[in-house]
């Protein structure tokens, strides 16, 4: 990736998470919790979050989320409803909504994923494994990754939909770039460049979060212990203003598990 491009790419993530920091506090423990590979309640986001349960069922609107019926989160980014990139965390069997997305949630998340997915144009399998720091047994070695930069178009809302919805692993480049349907704001980054793309963006939104960088990732990975590393901040989430914007009903579906 030029640097030209690198700046480009950065720098709209960026100005995209700063712009709705406060989702992106939210969705970091949502993250975590989902990463269990069980539906997340509400109670349990409010714990780990260290917020009451009456701002979290407040704010949890302005999220672009699945639910199940008793509305328990499904799904966020990183669901529980199969899409097509396939997430493995230990024997956890997950799914992510872009492929750029398997490649910051590792980083994020602090563990080592094993990743599925296809070629939209081909059909092909791409197989690798993501590390919080590096990519290993990529195959096929020529992979590209599509990313669609978000803007201020972008609606926080419909994430999904928006942006995610168009990020692909690609068999290689050439193919990628001839294919009809790739979307015009979209960039390809080889797997190398994206997964430096998604170290950086998983440390902007701890940074964002308000967390500090951790040399040993597994041991602040897990629910438990990332609830005693924040209770620290349990009164600053408390007098967080409610800067939220609600999306609507049609943005919060329910997904019957």
């Amino acid at each position: 990736m030029t640097s030209q491009t690198m700046q480009k790419t950065l720098k709209a993530h960026v100005d995209f998470f700063t712009a709705h920091a406060e989702q992106f506090r939210l969705w970091l423990p949502l993250w975590r919790l989902l990463a269990e590979g069980t539906p997340v309640s509400l109670e349990q986001l409010a714990s780990l979050s260290h917020r009451p349960l009456d701002e979290i069922q407040a704010e949890l609107p302005s999220l672009d989320v699945r639910l199940d019926r008793e509305g328990n989160v499904l799904a966020s980014g990183l669901s529980l409803l199969p899409t097509a990139h396939q997430f493995h965390l230990g024997e956890q069997a997950l799914f992510t909504w872009c492929a750029l997305d398997t490649l910051a949630f590792p980083p994020l998340l602090g563990r080592t994923a094993r990743v599925i997915s296809s070629c939209p144009v081909t059909g092909k399998t791409i197989r690798l494994t993501v590390t919080p720091e590096t990519i290993v047994d990529l195959e096929p070695a020529s992979a590209v990754v599509s990313v669609h930069l978000p803007g201020e178009e972008t609606d926080i809302c419909n994430v999904q939909q928006d942006i995610c919805n168009d990020g692909h692993f690609f068999v290689s480049h050439s193919v990628a770039s001839t294919w009809p349907s790739l979307h015009p704001k979209a960039v390809l980054l080889s797997l190398e460049e994206a997964a430096e793309l998604g170290r950086v963006l998983a440390s902007a939104i701890r940074s964002i979060a308000g967390e500090q960088e951790s040399r040993s990732h597994r041991d602040t990975a897990s629910p438990a212990n990332q609830m005693k590393q924040t209770k620290s901040r349990q009164a600053e989430g408390g007098e967080r203003a409610s800067g939220f914007a609600r999306c609507s009903g049609s943005r919060t579906p329910l997904h019957l598990a």
